[in-house]
């Protein structure tokens, strides 16, 4: 049986800017490796999205020097599941709607919303926890549209790209322990 742990496919909305494929020939290989903060295990609480768009922030961030924490993937997946009208459940979230959230209400790092993957938080985002959200006047987000092109395109400018895909319980078995690493 095929189980998608909250996964829900990205609905296509007019306003986002879309990614143009600009690397005329796309190479055999490459690597962001090197820019990546340090990858973590989401524990037992759907929030993968939290997770995923986390890291990519965080890696932008560390690209510009100014990298201190990881931002709170609490703050990410449940600013989506507000948005959404799912606080109440771990439900998973749209891509689109966590790149809005971090646009419309700014980022926070974890040490002002700590994560607990073993029980699902579902408490709003606070007034307390807006204020001291940092919003980036350039910050933007591009939809990639053009299939795997368009993903090897983007991160072969040196982009960082959130993919949304449904997982099987069967990959549990195969996935390593982030934890060990």
């Amino acid at each position: 049986m095929k189980q998608t742990f909250g996964w829900r496919k990205d609905i296509y909305d007019s306003r986002d800017y879309l990614h143009k494929v600009k690397v005329v020939k796309i190479p055999t290989s490459v690597t962001l490796m090197d820019q990546l903060t340090p990858l973590r295990n989401q524990g037992s609480i759907g929030s993968c999205i939290g997770f995923g768009v986390g890291i990519n922030v965080n890696s932008v961030r560390k690209k510009l020097g100014i990298y201190r924490e990881w931002e709170s993937p609490t703050w990410i997946y449940n600013g989506c599941r507000f948005m959404e009208g799912t606080l109440d459940r771990d439900a998973g979230a749209y891509p689109r709607d966590a790149f809005e959230w971090l646009l419309n209400s700014g980022t926070l790092l974890e040490s002002q919303w700590p994560y607990d993957g073993t029980v699902l938080d579902k408490s709003a985002p606070s007034s307390e926890r807006m204020a001291p959200a940092v919003k980036y006047p350039n910050f933007a987000y591009y939809r990639v549209v053009d299939s795997v092109e368009g993903i090897c395109s983007a991160i072969a400018e040196g982009h960082f790209v959130s993919i949304g895909a449904p997982w099987i319980r069967k990959w549990d078995t195969l996935a390593f322990n982030l934890d060990d690493k």
